[in-house]
């Protein structure tokens, strides 16, 4: 057999060494694939990992209620086998990954931005990132910087700036206002002309592209180091260093001090918000659209409303255990599911034939090996789960039927993802699935796709949100504001228009 291989037919032939069904020869071929192919190691794995973590659970699941006789199982030498092809398997993967222990190389937060348009890609400046040192050019709009030193800058936009460590910064071009508490007293903005050295205070810079700049003192003291020497400038004092240095008063109406940009952080979110309901209920009218969960909750209900315009009565969803917090803005809600008895049940009684599965949600962390975003109750043929694995990728299993007394689980993974970076941040997640492949999204961006088996039908059934009906623990800890589930897949422009009309 070459290193080329038809998916289907190599499960197939799992499915016979594990039942005792396939010859030496069949087997002797099957060793050759596997020592030549990733990918047929890696099916072989999941393959294994499943059937010996879920058969005996599965077949008792399906066994008639009232039935005394233990359901069959395979030769004890079978199940051991197979045991020990993921025991080695997973040892061999652990000795080629990366390890999962990574050391962290952020000096910075971006913890908040109003209007702003980065140089950098979108999908990495969304509030909350954590940024290590290196270039940020804000085009347009502000930011608000918290270093972790303690000192936190405004930047006005447009704006050449540069993160150098946790207690210093470079300044090429543009505006920026510093709040420096005691602990980051020692705080230090460099420019091509000159470094500004902070000793517990409130100030502002401003470059221009000429290498004329101002520097305003509101509070405190700063050392303004240049050529021709040092100088310490007080509260209320500025000076504007051109080829000369020219002594004048600090003006605080000329800058975007920290309060001002609060009051337009606000203002933005109010506009942000209304964008994003015009979107919300374009989404909620759609055809296509099973469920659409916004989380507002009524008074005195323990119940998430289906949106959805042709929403059926057993799909509003029953919340167990999760509270109500914030949402993506002060004045939007949010559901947390904080342990493992938080969930949202509901259900869709329809099939489907292709899928769209959206959900904003900020994950605080992934402690279990596969992490519920949703997950039915059922595991017969079409049976749907969306997950996240402890290594941070998105995961869409479909149950199939193989022939044996359980269902089997064929899983798309994208790449690794969700980051630690990403944790405690809004991200908009998607999966869609067209009939023949699975696409999975990050905020609006496709992230990986792969090819899956069609399936007579899609069938959700009973399910829940952010936890999962099972004996192993799944539930992932997180705060989600919006979920949607479709019959059909949406485009990469319809989930990018999406995520564009939700950030916060």
């Amino acid at each position: 057999m070459s290193a080329e291989f038809d998916a289907d037919a190599l499960r197939v032939k799992f499915a016979a060494l594990l039942d005792g069904r396939l010859s030496e020869a069949e087997q002797a071929e099957l060793d050759r694939l596997l020592a030549g192919s990733a990918e047929a190691r890696r099916l072989w794995y999941l393959h294994c990992d499943m059937d010996v973590a879920l058969a005996d659970w599965s077949a008792a699941r399906r066994a008639s209620p009232d039935a005394m006789q233990t359901p069959p199982r395979r030769p004890r030498w079978l199940r051991l086998a197979a045991a020990a092809a993921v025991v080695v398997t997973g040892f061999v993967l652990w000795l080629l990954l990366p390890s999962r222990e990574k050391t962290g190389n952020g000096v910075a937060l971006l913890s908040q931005s109003t209007d702003a348009e980065w140089l950098q890609s979108s999908a990495a400046m969304v509030d909350g990132a954590v940024l290590p040192p290196g270039d940020l050019s804000l085009k347009s709009g502000a930011a608000l910087i918290a270093f972790y030193n303690g000192a936190r800058v405004v930047l006005e936009g447009p704006c050449e700036f540069k993160l150098v460590s946790a207690g210093e910064a470079w300044l090429g071009s543009g505006r920026l206002t510093a709040h420096v508490p005691p602990q980051a007293r020692g705080f230090s903005v460099r420019t091509p002309t000159m470094r500004v050295v902070d000793h517990g205070t409130d100030f502002a810079l401003a470059m221009n592209r000429d290498t004329t700049g101002e520097v305003h003192v509101f509070g405190g003291k700063v050392e303004v180091a240049l050529p021709g020497g040092t100088s310490t400038l007080i509260t209320g004092e500025a000076v504007r260093v051109a080829k000369t240095v020219t002594p004048t008063s600090a003006r605080p109406s000329d800058f975007l001090d920290e309060k001002k940009f609060v009051q337009r952080a606000a203002e933005q979110s109010g506009r942000r918000m209304s964008e994003w309901r015009v979107a919300s209920d374009a989404l909620s009218s759609d055809a296509a659209v099973r469920v659409h969960f916004v989380f507002e909750p009524t008074q005195g209900t323990r119940q998430v409303t289906n949106r959805a315009t042709y929403a059926a009565p057993e799909s509003h969803g029953s919340i167990v255990g999760a509270e109500w917090s914030a949402g993506r803005w002060q004045a939007k809600r949010g559901l947390v599911f904080h342990g493992e008895a938080d969930r949202v049940r509901f259900t869709v009684a329809q099939s489907m034939h292709a899928l769209t599965l959206l959900a904003w949600v900020r994950i605080s962390g992934l402690p279990h090996h596969d992490n519920s975003l949703l997950y039915s109750d059922e595991a017969t043929a079409g049976s749907l789960r969306w997950q996240i694995t402890k290594r941070g990728e998105l995961r869409l299993e479909i149950a199939r039927d193989l022939g044996r007394n359980y269902a089997d689980w064929e899983a798309v993974n994208s790449r690794a993802a969700i980051t630690p970076e990403r944790l405690d941040q809004w991200l908009l997640l998607a999966t869609t699935f067209d009939g023949r492949t699975v696409r999975h999204y990050l905020n609006g961006e496709l992230i990986s796709s792969g090819a899956s088996f069609t399936p007579p039908a899609l069938n959700l059934g009973t399910a829940e949100l952010s936890n999962a009906r099972d004996p192993v623990k799944h539930h992932l800890p997180s705060t989600m504001d919006e979920f949607a589930v479709l019959d059909r897949a949406m485009s990469d422009t319809e989930i990018a228009r999406l995520f564009s009309a939700g950030r916060p």
